[in-house]
């Protein structure tokens, strides 16, 4: 364990390595105690690191790289910090490590070496490894963004890391300046573009061949990468009686249960295949069988059937054909899980660099909208409310309107107009009592309203639908209407 002494204000840390021996010094200067106890603390884990062989944690390393040169050089001389080889240059070391690869693929090498030719060109091929400083890091990202899209630039400063990052290890650097130079993210939904059904026809019939209308159609409606996945397909990997395909995928194969999947034989595709299956000389193993050369450009032949349909080429070509699949099956509904499957990457892959949204998105966004008969019972009765107050609503402003309509015409009170009413058609037969409701037929409604005529029978109506009184209490009202027109 390391310990500290303070003599006159001067820290100095002090450790022993587990097999004995001598004690070491290492000298800090003026600092407060805080400042060596963290100090301190890093001794320890690089100390363990040592004894056990152990690589350095993310933190351990960003602290390596944030001390001065100073420490750094205290630290190489007590063993915790390697020996730099201080001949080591930055060309040389770019090139070996990359012909060290040897598990790795083409593909990936080639990108390694375009990474190492721009790392080359800003900072020259003799410079040393351990000269590069963590403000060059960070004026290089600049120099990239102004160059490079962002997507690049990110690229390129990941992989410069992963270079650093081996020096360290080889002990050519003892730190990564890269460690805490944030790359740019790699999304950029500038360069989606959606291929939509109607180009998909123009493309196939621009075609020069059926081969080319199985790489287009199996890149844009099987979802496969093209070359890689797309020129591996063999005839044998088709199974026509369940209606799916296997596909071999040399890009995730490193993953665990991800070196192939199987998708469908989708209508529109498995049309085309059939015929090519027809038109496939015999003992022909795999799907595409003319375009098989390495050193063949699909890119550049795609561009002229492109131009030859009347179209203009579109960023990633080839990308976009398969980011359009996965858009056009999340808008039919499909489920996630099932576009993942099939197409072949992450739901985090599809969100970042897969799925488009474009202007026919906003015209279909009224069908997201919930249905009258999805409202739910909870909406219907907030309807059923609505409804009630908008039929209250009109009741009280069609009765203001009677009372305007009454007060212009000169009508009498309906209780004026009731004393009009002689007392025997206001009692009974046998008493004093009012005549009840229910002795009054409704032929003697009919015959009343027959003889009013019909502008009081109008009345009688707006009365009807205002007031919301009986039938007797109208006809009384409306016969005293009449009555006291009469009389006027």
């Amino acid at each position: 364990m390391a310990s500290i002494t303070n003599s006159n204000g001067l820290k100095t840390i002090q450790f022993k390595y587990s097999t004995g021996g001598k004690r070491y010094s290492i000298r800090l200067g003026k600092l407060d105690m805080k400042q060596a106890q963290k100090i301190a603390v890093k001794v320890e884990e690089l100390l363990a690191c040592k004894e056990t062989a152990l690589p350095w944690s993310m933190e351990l390393s960003s602290w390596i790289n944030a001390i001065g040169e100073d420490l750094t050089e205290s630290l190489v001389k007590v063993g915790l910090l390697p020996t730099l080889k201080n001949n080591a240059k930055l060309g040389v070391f770019t090139r070996e490590y990359i012909e060290g690869q040897k598990n790795s693929k083409a593909t990936t090498r080639r990108a390694l070496l375009t990474v190492a030719l721009r790392i080359i060109d800003y900072f020259g091929s003799d410079s040393k490894m351990k000269d590069v400083t963590s403000a060059d890091a960070d004026n290089f990202k600049i120099f990239l963004l102004g160059k490079y899209s962002q997507a690049t630039a990110g690229r390129t400063i990941r992989a410069a890391s992963q270079f650093f990052r081996a020096a360290m290890r080889a002990g050519l650097t003892n730190r990564n300046v890269f460690t805490d130079v944030k790359a740019p993210s790699e999304k950029n939904k500038s360069r989606q573009f959606f291929v939509d059904r109607p180009m998909l026809d123009k493309l196939l019939e621009a075609c020069p061949d059926h081969q080319w209308k199985m790489i287009i159609a199996l890149t844009r409606i099987g979802g496969l990468r093209n070359p890689s996945e797309v020129l591996l397909l063999k005839w044998t990997d088709i199974d026509w009686h369940k209606n799916k395909f296997l596909v071999h995928s040399p890009k995730t194969e490193h993953h665990e249960g991800k070196d192939q999947r199987f998708v469908p034989l989708f209508p529109v595709l498995r049309e085309i295949l059939e015929e090519g299956f027809h038109l496939a000389k015999d003992g022909e193993v795999f799907v595409i069988g003319r375009y098989r050369d390495a050193c063949q450009n699909l890119r550049t032949t795609f561009q002229k059937i492109i131009q030859r349909a009347g179209l203009l080429p579109w960023p990633k070509l080839f990308t976009n054909l398969r980011s359009s699949r996965s858009t056009e099956l999340a808008r039919n509904g499909c489920p996630m899980h099932l576009i993942t499957a099939w197409i072949g990457n992450s739901e985090k892959i599809q969100n970042d660099h897969y799925l488009q949204v474009n202007d026919t998105d906003f015209d279909n966004a009224y069908t997201y909208e919930p249905s009258k008969e999805k409202s739910g019972a909870e909406s219907g009765a907030w309807n059923e409310q609505k409804a009630v107050q908008q039929q209250n609503a009109s009741s009280c402003n069609k009765k203001q309107e009677l009372g305007e309509t009454l007060e212009n015409k000169n009508f009498p009170s309906v209780s004026s107009l009731l004393k009009t009413i002689p007392i025997s058609n206001r009692m009974g037969a046998t008493g004093s009592e009012p005549k009840a409701i229910s002795t009054i037929s409704n032929n003697d409604l009919e015959k009343h309203n027959e003889s009013v005529g019909a502008e009081s029978g109008a009345l009688v109506g707006l009365i009807r639908q205002i007031v919301n009184l009986s039938e007797t209490e109208l006809a009384k009202i409306s016969k005293a209407l009449i009555n006291s027109k009469g009389n006027s």
